[in-house]
């Protein structure tokens, strides 16, 4: 089931899932609380899962918009604006990774890139602070590797006391969309045994298009970073980059990299 609003070339529409069957004799909408679904019996009905998607409309004239951003949420409220997301989370974690082949036999090479940003409480108007915090370096990874950059990025989040504890975070992702619904509802592990962990929730966010949101931009930041480290990795190694020696992670080993030199290629670009 859904509802949505249009605005130009950009829609937001709520899809409401049910863990069984239900029936809907009315929607009730409101400023102070959004949208509510009125079963027969008169009682609200609550959905198992709300997903809010944010999309554009596409430049080549396709009938198929380009899904921007998703949110799987318990709000009822639609906004066509993918940075309010920003107000509800303390922290947001974007991953994302890139995958390459080297060397005579082959071998594949996984970098996850990592990019940590908040909205700032004591700037007017407030504003997205955002920087690059590493990446992971996989070597022929047994299983999905951008399942796998997500697990060890929250992993690694959850040992560091860089981040204070407590805080809400939004893990933002740009693949697997199919599965993020079942993920987010713990009920499909993001790699075998490891579950997204309380406290979190998964967000999806377009890396190819609408960078006039930061959501959006963040994650194609967070691509280029990704192949920025891979770069760096493979031409330039140790000279620019740190890493930690090979150690265990949720799934295998892995090595984590920090930039130590002057960088002047922006991965922003």
């Amino acid at each position: 089931m859904r509802h949505g609003v249009n605005a130009g070339k950009y829609t937001a529409a709520l899809a409401y899932e049910f863990d069984e069957p239900v029936n809907v004799r009315n929607v009730l909408m409101s400023r102070d609380f959004g949208i509510r679904l009125v079963g027969l019996d008169g009682r609200f009905i609550q959905p198992s899962r709300t997903r809010l998607e944010t999309k554009r409309a596409r430049e080549s004239g396709s009938a198929k918009p380009k899904l921007l951003t998703t949110s799987f949420t318990d709000t009822a409220r639609v906004d066509k604006d993918p940075d309010h997301i920003f107000s509800r989370y303390d922290d947001f974690l974007f991953v994302d990774t890139n995958t390459r082949k080297f060397g005579p036999t082959g071998r594949s090479r996984s970098v996850t890139g990592l990019v940590h940003a908040y909205l700032s409480p004591l700037q007017f108007p407030q504003m997205v602070r955002f920087k690059e915090i590493g990446a992971f370096e996989f070597l022929d990874p047994q299983v999905d590797a951008e399942r796998l950059g997500w697990a060890t990025a929250i992993d690694a989040w959850k040992r560091s006391n860089q981040f204070p504890k407590g805080r809400s975070v939004a893990l933002v992702v740009d693949a697997h969309y199919s599965l993020l619904g079942s993920i987010g509802a713990r009920e499909t592990p993001i790699v075998d045994g490891c579950y997204l962990s309380p406290g979190w929730d998964i967000v999806y966010a377009s890396a190819d298009t609408g960078r006039q949101f930061s959501l959006p931009y963040l994650m194609h930041y967070c691509d280029r970073v990704s192949n920025w480290f891979h770069d760096l990795i493979t031409q330039r190694g140790e000279e620019y980059c740190s890493h930690t020696e090979p150690k265990r992670g949720v799934h295998l080993g892995f090595r984590n990299w920090t930039v130590t030199g002057n960088i002047s290629a922006d991965p922003s670009n």
